[in-house]
Formats: structure tokens, C-alpha cells, sequence
């Protein structure tokens, strides 16, 4: 009964928006509409597939790409609040879109490096950091990043990308989170990770000494915990879980069908020399 109220209530708020923006073109449905609305009540929805909203005062133009408005809740939701980054390098993995990255940047980041295999998605995020100005302090780079190569045969990507963009997977590069420490020549860099299942392989691979250097470390995992808590006390890490959704996606390979979701906050509280 509640949470048919809230469905209700939710529906009857943002009936004026949406139905000015359908009166306007814009072609999504009903549901997108609304969904995008309860975050943004006071925003508006372009015919170019970007939105218009204001994020820490600043206004944005935001193109969502091919997951449609609702991609911008980031800026509403920001999964990452536990990280403080200001004045800080934020090693950005799984940077999609660039929603996280522009939010970093806004939150006081001294700069950030965003790293993603999707090159569809990183040409949109591109667009957002220079509709926005913020192409100074934010690089973008096409690269996985891992302990080894990501074969676009790889059972898992089934469940991350359309098969359109794997084709792409065979010029990707490779780079591990110690050598981007050692390229950039970083001091207590921050790290967000979110790669949808290739979590467990980042931190599976990266030394307890690599991890170290991070000051903290924010992941979302996908498919439960498995040995992350040991590897990042291993690294001098006190962390907390914050679990989010147990949820089967019928189009999932089969052994990626079964998610559980959550994110770990995870701070050094040793620092080795």
C-alpha cells in the first residue's frame, strides 16, 4: 500500500514538467520522464539528448547518452559523498559518461583522471567536459585497467556492453593501477571504481603496497564481496559496506545473471613507508 502511494505521489509531482516537455517533442516516455523529474524537478530535458540542470551552483548541460535522462541522478544521488577530494588527483576508473568525473572536479578535485574501454561513451563524456569548460582539469583516457588485457571475448562483458562496442575492445590498451601512479607521479591519489565486475580483478592484481598509496578508495561492487574486505585490510585499510540490491538480470550471461550490489568506503589508516 505505501509504496503505492509513493509510486502515486510521485506520478502526480512531476505530471507538470512532464507533460510540458511531451508538449515540447521531447521524445521519451512517460516513465523516463518521471523518473528524471524526481531528482530534477526545476530542470528541463533537450531535443539534443542533454539536460539542463545546476549541480554545487554551477549550471550544466549534461548529455546522458543511450541510457537516457535518468543517467544524470548521479548528480542528485552521488554514490561517492564519503570521498573527500578537494585539492586532491581522483583516479577515476569506469568513468562512463563523465558524470562522476564533473562531479569530482565541482567538489573541489584538483584533477581528475578518468579511465573507461567504452569509446562511445567517452566521445559523450568529452562532449560534457567541454560544453562545460572543464576540459583543463579533467583528462579522459580510453584504457582498461587491470592486471592484464580485456579480451572483448570475455564472458563478463556480456553483461556491460552492447556488442557493438566490444568490436572496439581491440585497440584498447591496458594500464594497471601502479603504473598510473608511476606515470602521473601521484601522492595519495583518491580512487573510484565502478566497472561492473571488474572490480575483483583491479584489486585482485594491484599489490598491498599499490593499494597503499591511496589515500582512500571508494568501490561499488556487483557480485557480493568476495576477498575485497581482506585485500584492502591488507593494505592498511579500515572500510565499511554499504549493501544496495540483490537483483537477477535475465540477459546476463549466465553466471553474471545473479548481481548482488553494494559499495565499499574504504580509508588508510596505515601508510607504509
Amino acid at each position: 500500500m505505501l509504496q503505492n502511494i509513493k509510486k502515486i505521489t510521485k506520478y502526480v509531482l512531476t505530471f507538470p514538467q512532464v507533460a510540458l516537455h511531451k508538449l515540447r517533442g521531447v521524445d521519451h516516455s512517460y516513465s523516463e520522464l518521471v523518473d528524471f523529474f524526481r531528482y530534477f524537478p526545476f530542470s528541463s530535458i533537450n531535443k539534443d539528448n542533454s539536460v539542463n540542470i545546476r549541480f554545487h551552483g554551477k549550471k550544466l548541460k549534461f548529455f546522458y547518452g543511450p541510457q537516457g535522462p535518468v543517467t544524470a541522478g548521479e548528480f542528485a544521488s552521488f554514490d561517492y559523498e564519503f570521498l573527500n577530494v578537494k585539492d586532491k588527483v581522483v583516479i577515476d576508473v569506469g568513468a562512463a559518461i563523465g558524470d562522476t568525473a564533473i562531479i569530482f572536479k565541482l567538489k573541489g578535485a584538483k584533477k581528475v583522471f578518468a579511465f573507461d574501454i567504452n569509446k562511445r561513451y567517452l566521445e559523450i563524456a568529452q562532449k560534457n567536459i567541454e560544453v562545460n569548460e572543464l576540459c583543463e582539469d579533467i583528462e579522459f583516457i580510453l584504457s582498461s585497467v587491470a592486471g592484464k588485457e580485456i579480451n572483448k571475448d570475455d564472458e563478463i562483458l556480456g553483461a556491460i556492453m552492447l556488442d557493438k562496442d566490444r568490436e572496439s575492445l581491440n585497440v584498447i590498451k591496458n594500464i594497471s593501477l601502479e603504473e598510473i601512479i608511476r606515470k602521473y607521479k601521484l601522492s595519495d591519489p583518491i580512487l573510484k571504481i565502478d566497472v561492473d565486475g571488474y572490480e575483483y580483478e583491479i584489486l585482485e592484481t594491484s599489490s598491498a603496497n599499490t593499494l597503499n598509496k591511496f589515500d582512500s578508495i571508494c568501490l561499488e561492487y556487483h557480485y557480493g564481496l568476495k576477498k575485497i574486505p581482506q585485500i584492502l585490510q591488507n593494505a592498511g585499510f579500515e572500510y565499511s559496506v554499504i549493501p544496495i540490491n540483490q537483483v537477477q538480470i535475465d540477459y546476463h550471461p549466465d553466471k553474471y545473471k545473479n548481481m548482488d550490489i553494494g559499495i565499499i568506503n574504504a580509508k588508510r589508516v596505515t601508510k607504509f613507508a
